[in-house]
């Protein structure tokens, strides 16, 4: 999966927590479709969803500046550059490039989310559970334990980096 996916899932998450009523049930059944495909196509599924959020102004809304203040928390963590290969390392090897993969448990909870009756009701609750300072959940029901420190302090949806 792309980085860009991966971000345009968040953003997609971040919109649908801010809405402040359940999807049309005609926007429902289309994000519940996406959540079918997931299974078969992830990439085909998310350009899917690209094309959804576009197309409903609501959503387009809600989704730029999240999608916005992604990629500005991205931007702002150190990154490094260059790798220089050690002794150890065939040279050949290229080091500079991530694999950008969701956890299999971030894909389920995604599909689940997509697939629900009321996909806004869910991705509220995951946000209340992970923002709450006591959290009930088990570690099967939080794909990541740390967030990113940087990200947590200056960036108000920090629990979507469950989804990475």
């Amino acid at each position: 999966m792309r980085e860009q996916d991966i971000k345009t899932i968040r953003a997609f998450l971040i919109a649908l927590s801010q809405l402040e009523s359940p999807l049309d049930e005609s926007i429902q059944k289309q994000l519940n479709q996406l959540g079918e495909e997931l299974a078969t196509d992830v990439e085909e599924a998310i350009e899917n969803l690209r094309k959804l959020i576009y197309k409903h102004d609501f959503l387009k809304t809600l989704y730029q500046p999240a999608l916005e203040s992604l990629q500005l928390a991205y931007q702002a963590q150190s990154r490094n550059k260059c790798i220089l290969p050690s002794d150890s390392e065939p040279e050949g090897e290229n080091l500079e490039l991530e694999n950008f993969s969701l956890p299999t448990d971030s894909l389920k909870l995604i599909k689940q989310i997509f697939e629900s009756n009321n996909s806004v009701k869910i991705t509220q609750g995951i946000q209340q559970q992970l923002q709450s300072p006591n959290q009930n959940l088990s570690p099967a029901e939080i794909v990541s334990d740390e967030l990113p420190s940087s990200t947590e302090s200056k960036y108000p949806h920090a629990w979507v980096y469950m989804f990475c």
